[in-house]
């Protein structure tokens, strides 16, 4: 997949920002950076759905993205994980996580068009 998603906490993406790079906390924590594409992210996005933390999605252009990407298992799925921080011009959306009343993910319009087969 060209385009991945990975979501962050709005605040935690803004302070990250300044800096000009994004994933520090991420790779720091974990290894890598955990991102989806956009179709199969309404699979991740449950483990959200009790954190009222005002959260973003973030569209990440892969061509753009410098660091190895490696698709890994995770349950029954792979997944990409992006091992390194990445440039700001990476990140070629930022849209807010839309909930529904019941706190399921409601996929934004604007991600409807990165949908790949």
């Amino acid at each position: 997949a060209r385009y991945l998603v990975h979501t962050e906490n709005k605040v935690d993406y803004e302070r990250e920002l300044q800096l000009g790079r994004f994933g520090t906390k991420s790779v720091e924590a974990c290894g890598f950076i955990h991102c989806s594409d956009v179709e199969t992210y309404k699979i991740v996005s449950p483990i959200y759905k009790d954190d009222y933390n005002e959260k973003v999605i973030l569209l990440i252009d892969s061509t753009k993205v410098k660091p190895e990407i490696k698709w890994e298992l995770s349950g029954d799925r792979e997944y990409p994980h992006i091992y390194g921080t990445i440039d700001a011009d990476a990140i070629i959306g930022v849209y807010e996580h839309l909930w529904s009343d019941d706190r399921v993910w409601i996929m934004n319009e604007e991600l409807k068009a990165y949908i790949e087969d």
